[in-house]
């Protein structure tokens, strides 16, 4: 197959057409793909020649743009949680818009790259991008505080100050890293979006910890040298509730920015809004469920990108080796084992971790004696 050829681009269409997505001018940028990784421009707007009347042009920018780069980062981060479960949704086709000189395809919502999410949110007080503070004060409370109020009013340069300290006094909280690099990200202009929903309020600890690998790989990310550009934003989303999922699923999936998502668990609100993703063909990672099925929504998906059988691979082994590390825990304490294990059928990950433990448990010469499922009527803890 022959190398494509490249191009340079400067951000300044040649073509006479406009793109309402592009980021700007820019120092010149040696291209390989069809659209200019900086600014979005596609190849034909540095050719000086205007599209064919009835042509389409693609805008860049918005949720079918970049993805393979945020595919990257997010199974990046999704490794480094140590458990995950896939599910990749197809980008939406551009909406066909007439103009003057003829028809442009426009990604779907994407009017402005520095909007924030929360602007437009049913739930806007569960969201932030840096323009408020969604965990209980710490020791560089007042310095997130004064972040915040920058952030709030597109004052860049101050955000990233304040944020900068913040994360400075407190290394271990990774909100205000989070914020920090959004804040040089919206200062650069035009980054790649994603959301992380995380269970601020119900488990404020495992929320961070999920946050903390998201805030290296962000900041990996946007000072590799192998992927200059735009940077990549971070939207912090508080699951108040199981319950607020398919809310908050409706929430980003109305941002016409946010090019995936990240989180959710394995309740049955999760799982509808991961549905409501999938039928929006908005990409999502759920890095906290290791369930496999042969029916989950985006499988056909998988298949296509030629990810099934490695995640299937990965997942059994992930499984596997919890069952095994369980099993001789409960075999060094008391040897031989019985054991009572407690499930929820309503999950297919408890429902297959259990099997896999149980599996594991025989190997050792231990037994269940007892299954209970906490969904069950009667059941009391």
């Amino acid at each position: 197959m022959s190398t494509p050829k490249s191009w340079i681009c400067d951000g300044v269409p040649k073509n006479g057409q406009h793109y309402p997505n592009c980021s700007g001018p820019h120092p010149p940028q040696e291209n390989y793909t069809p659209d200019c990784i900086i600014c979005g421009l596609p190849r034909e707007a540095m050719t000086g020649k205007k599209s064919p009347q009835g042509s389409k042009t693609v805008i860049s920018g918005g949720r079918g743009s970049n993805l393979p780069g945020l595919a990257a980062i997010a199974l990046v981060v999704l490794l480094l949680g140590g458990s995950a479960w896939y599910l990749f949704g197809r980008t939406r086709e551009p909406e066909v818009v007439e103009s003057n000189s003829g028809s442009f395809a426009v990604s779907p919502g994407a009017i402005d790259p520095l909007a924030k999410v929360s602007q437009t949110a049913v739930n806007a007080e569960l969201i932030s991008q840096g323009e408020k503070i969604l965990f209980n004060p710490g020791i560089n409370f007042n310095q997130k505080a004064a972040g915040a109020t920058a952030f709030s009013q597109n004052n860049w340069t101050e955000a990233i100050a304040q944020y900068q300290q913040a994360a400075q006094t407190d290394p271990n909280d990774p909100e205000a890293k989070i914020y920090f690099n959004n804040s040089k990200a919206k200062q650069a202009g035009n980054p790649l979006t994603i959301a992380v929903v995380v269970p601020i309020s119900a488990s404020e600890n495992s929320a961070k910890e999920v946050l903390r690998g998201v805030a290296l790989q962000q900041e990996r990310y946007n000072n590799s040298p192998q992927l200059p550009g735009r940077l990549l934003e971070v939207v912090i989303v508080n699951e108040s509730s199981p319950g607020k999922a398919p809310s908050l699923a409706e929430d980003l999936i109305q941002s016409p920015n946010v090019l995936g998502v990240m989180g959710h668990g394995v309740d049955a609100a999760s799982r509808e809004a991961i549905a409501r993703y999938e039928r929006a063909q908005l990409a999502v990672l759920s890095p906290i469920s290791t369930s496999i099925s042969s029916t989950v929504p985006g499988e056909s998906i998988l298949k296509t990108i030629s990810l099934s059988q490695k995640a299937n691979e990965l997942f059994a082994n992930y499984l596997e080796g919890v069952g095994k590390t369980l099993a001789t825990y409960a075999d060094k304490n008391n040897s031989p084992a019985s054991v009572v294990v407690f499930y929820n059928s309503d999950s297919p990950y408890s429902q297959q971790l259990k099997d896999a433990f149980s599996a594991a448990l025989v190997q050792t010469n231990g037994q269940v004696v007892k299954d209970v499922d906490i969904t069950q009527g009667g059941f009391n803890p």
